[in-house]
């Protein structure tokens, strides 16, 4: 039994050691661009866009829950200017299916929500996105990543893909992102594409 109680404790302790600490994650930064084109029918208008982001994330090594947000605006002229906003949050988890140590991929899953307002219409909405990451260690101080998802928000459906990297330091990182998303609502015949870049600064903190 001595025995017994022995090899459990050791177990135990081998097995608290090897735990990875908590990590809380920071990114905040600026939207230089956004472009973002509506089509419907035979008619289209293209937006531009730019404005801010910020996200934090918990890490405990193989799960990462997280949340964020981001605001973009500007004013598009023609015939007559009319002005623009977009806002989207997210919240999610991820969980970490594969880390060799310089490959990682991480399935996604995060609930989504995005007002729109055009002139003096606002037009809101929620759903999901579904998809998975990976990030590839190039060197000591530099991770290049990427993400496909599925995304359903109220009748849109589509795809996002993101590409970037981030650049290491010994106090922050520096990260650069670029998105592509394409919606599409077959029933009232409208598409809604957008391209986009951040610029980020990134800060993690363990405990």
């Amino acid at each position: 039994m001595k025995k017994l109680l022995l090899a459990t404790c050791l177990l135990s302790s081998a097995a608290f050691a090897n735990e990875s600490p908590l990590s809380v994650e920071f990114t905040a930064g600026y939207i230089p661009t956004q472009d973002v084109k509506l089509q419907s029918g035979g008619a289209s208008i293209t937006l531009g866009n730019d404005g801010y982001f910020f996200r934090a994330a918990l890490n405990d090594g193989k799960f990462r829950a997280f949340g964020s947000m981001q605001q973009v605006d500007g004013t598009t002229c023609g015939t007559g200017c009319v002005s623009h906003e977009a806002i989207e949050t997210r919240g999610g988890m991820a969980f970490t299916a594969l880390d060799n140590g310089q490959l990682k991929l991480a399935p996604r899953l995060e609930y989504v929500t995005l007002d729109l307002t055009l002139g003096n219409s606002t037009t809101s909405g929620n759903g999901f996105a579904f998809g998975a990451d990976a990030t590839l260690l190039v060197t000591p101080n530099v991770d290049v990543f990427g993400g496909a998802s599925y995304l359903e928000i109220e009748d849109y459906k589509g795809s996002e893909f993101k590409l970037g990297a981030t650049f290491k330091t010994q106090i922050v990182n520096f990260m650069v992102e670029g998105r592509h998303l394409n919606l599409d609502d077959s029933v009232n015949d409208t598409e809604t594409t957008s391209n986009e870049l951040k610029l980020g600064v990134q800060k993690a903190f363990d405990f």
